[in-house]
């Protein structure tokens, strides 16, 4: 298809969706509102809808031109700084929409006119979680932005590519999905749709304008279509999970909402009976169908969920279910309400690594069992923590999460490290062939020798936030701000898990770091880390009010004293902290011990090989230096 006719079908894609998120808008404007929003006006309603189509418009351009220049264009085609120079002009339209929605959002979030917020801006963004997200988003659109200015190296583009795909989430997150009776598994599974998603209508927009010869081309339609049908169908059976929150018992026919999800559903099903066509036409027509599910997410933005109609108890507000009765011995033991994100990451990762090491052995090569034994461990551990009771009790109780706080960052951090999964993906998967498009073996050491991981991984960077994370988390309001919404509360789970990785990565990891760093500085990293967290335990025994303000609202009837029960936290952390981090310092000096020991088996070898002719050249420089002192013949 032509540059030419690609734009008219963009223009033609947008003006539908345009007019499906005012048809949303119309349809919000003749219902009653709900209380506390009676000054709600058409304006602002219908700038919100056509905002936000315009919003998800210029992301999805964005992503989908970073796709293109990352994955969509042979590894060593000379276009590629062409079509990376593409993602501009969508990443400064992202940032400019995304600053425009989110004030329009302030506004119609609350039910108020635009010029309410235009007259005090700074409490209406402080006050609303979605406005705040959009501030999030037109951050990342800007460095996104400044990054596609000149050209960059390809773990660049792959990072973006990473980056596009996140700041779909913030606004999704903080949206309807975070509020109501079983927001906590809504949320999570969105976490998961919205990616799938955002892949999914990124690569129809990509593979409109691929560049190229004919064969690298057709292979680059090809992986688009695979993206799509991929994505599309993950995206389509996740949304039936949120979809069963969302309408809250309701039939789908019986609301407005209900029969918008009907038609988004039909339209992504299109998509994937589309991505499964060659032809071109069905590349246009698929075009055409994201803009049409843009249109109907944005009417599905103003539009009210049977689910906001329920009446709910305070409880129910901050963590999705009511509460628990008190805990037993056997609460950690049993099965309880899960946390769907953690649990679904544990699994993927021990599913992915296990085909890693089948794909080996298939192929002849060795993996050994002291690595894979303790990934899955390692998974297996927070497997259990996001499926046991322990997590329920965790989001209403201190001590509990500091358990469960102490098992993500402090235990399962080093059996995982100890897996190696780099160095499996490395071996495992395919290179990449001659004149071909990356594959993702390419994109791992890419990343790995990329600058950015350089920095990220930097130990006394990794050693100042993993010791720093505690007091400043746990002494400041953000613990208590981040327990009250579930994607906070997600969040400083995987801040967790991830800074402990990097954390024992410095000291014991199996995998070749972006710098080497000596087994004496190893040790003395985390030597020096011990007695932060024995301060950090000692404080939390001996302070109080930490979170006092979201456990009191919360009023757990069978807890008498948040302050004792702080103390059983900072019990619990000192004791989980303490010995993992000798264990540590045990594997390390084994590791150590044994370095050295093949080091002088090596020597050895050489020395057999060649008469220790190294030695000898030693002895004869001392001779010399000796003869020179003497005064005697060279």
């Amino acid at each position: 298809m032509t540059v030419r006719g690609v734009r008219t079908l963009m223009v033609v894609g947008a003006v539908v969706a345009a007019a499906l998120s005012v048809a949303g808008a119309a349809i919000t404007l003749g219902q009653p509102p709900l209380p506390g929003r009676g000054e709600t006006d058409a304006f602002t309603v219908i700038l919100s809808a056509l905002l936000y189509v315009a919003s998800f418009g210029a992301g999805t351009a964005t992503v989908a031109a970073a796709l293109r220049a990352a994955w969509l264009t042979p590894a060593r085609a000379a276009d590629r700084t062409a079509a990376w120079s593409r993602l501009t002009r969508p990443a400064v339209a992202w940032t400019v929409l995304s600053l425009l929605t989110a004030v329009v959002n302030a506004a119609a979030a609350q039910g108020f006119p635009i010029s309410y917020v235009l007259a005090d801006p700074f409490t209406f963004l402080s006050s609303v979680q979605t406005a705040q997200a959009w501030l999030v988003t037109a951050v990342g659109a800007f460095v996104i932005a400044v990054l596609a200015r000149r050209p960059r190296r390809w773990a660049t583009m792959v990072l973006v590519t990473v980056l596009g795909v996140a700041l779909s989430l913030p606004a999704v997150v903080t949206g309807t999905v975070s509020v109501g009776a079983d927001h906590d598994l809504a949320t999570d599974l969105s976490v998961l749709l919205t990616p799938a998603w955002t892949l999914a209508a990124a690569a129809s927009w990509a593979a409109l304008s691929v560049t190229g010869d004919e064969s690298s081309a057709a292979a680059a339609r090809l992986r688009s279509r695979r993206i799509m049908v991929v994505t599309v169908t993950i995206a389509l059976v996740l949304r039936i999970g949120v979809a069963w929150y969302e309408l809250a018992g309701t039939a789908p026919w019986q609301t407005p909402y209900g029969m918008t999800l009907l038609a988004l559903g039909l339209v992504w099903i299109v998509l994937v009976l589309l991505a499964l066509r060659s032809s071109g036409t069905a590349a246009a027509a698929a075009a055409v169908a994201t803009w049409v599910a843009l249109g109907i997410q944005a009417a599905l933005v103003n539009l009210v969920p049977p689910r906001f109609l329920l009446p709910q108890s305070s409880a129910v507000n901050y963590l999705g279910y009511e509460l628990p009765g008190p805990p037993d011995v056997l609460t950690p033991f049993l099965v309880g309400r899960p946390n769907l994100l953690l649990a679904t990451t544990a699994i993927v990762m021990i599913a992915v690594y296990l085909v890693g090491v089948v794909r080996l052995r298939r192929r002849g090569d060795r993996w050994s069992i002291a690595r894979t034994g303790p990934w899955v461990a390692g998974w297996l551990l927070v497997l259990w923590t996001a499926i046991s009771q322990a997590w329920v009790y965790s989001s209403i109780t201190f001590s509990w999460h500091m358990g469960i706080h102490m098992a993500l960052g402090m235990v399962a951090p080093p059996l995982l490290v100890l897996g190696g999964p780099a160095t499996l993906a490395l071996r495992a998967l395919p290179a990449v062939r001659a004149a071909s498009l990356p594959v993702l073996r390419q994109a791992v050491a890419a990343v790995i020798g990329s600058r950015f991981l350089a920095v990220v991984m930097n130990p006394v960077l990794v050693w100042v936030v993993f010791v720093a994370g505690f007091y400043v988390l746990y002494f400041t309001p953000l613990f208590g701000g981040a327990m009250r919404y579930h994607w906070a509360h997600q969040l400083m789970t995987y801040h967790f898990l991830v800074i402990g990785y990097l954390f024992y990565s410095t000291g014991i990891g199996v995998d070749r770091p972006p710098r080497d760093v000596p087994p004496v500085a190893r040790l003395g990293l985390i030597f020096a880390a011990m007695p932060f967290h024995s301060f950090f335990s000692i404080a939390v025994l001996s302070g109080a009010g930490i979170g006092e303000q979201f456990f009191a609202t919360l009023d757990v009837p069978w807890i008498a004293d948040l302050a004792q029960d702080q103390q059983l936290g900072g019990q619990i952390g000192w004791a989980m902290g303490e010995i993992p981090m000798l264990v540590v310092v045990v594997a390390l000096l084994a590791q150590w011990f044994r370095q050295d020991t093949v080091t002088a088996n090596r020597a050895d070898r050489a020395a057999a090989r060649d008469g220790d002719a190294e030695l000898e050249a030693y002895n004869e420089l001392l001779a010399e230096l000796a003869r020179r002192d003497q005064g005697g013949p060279r």
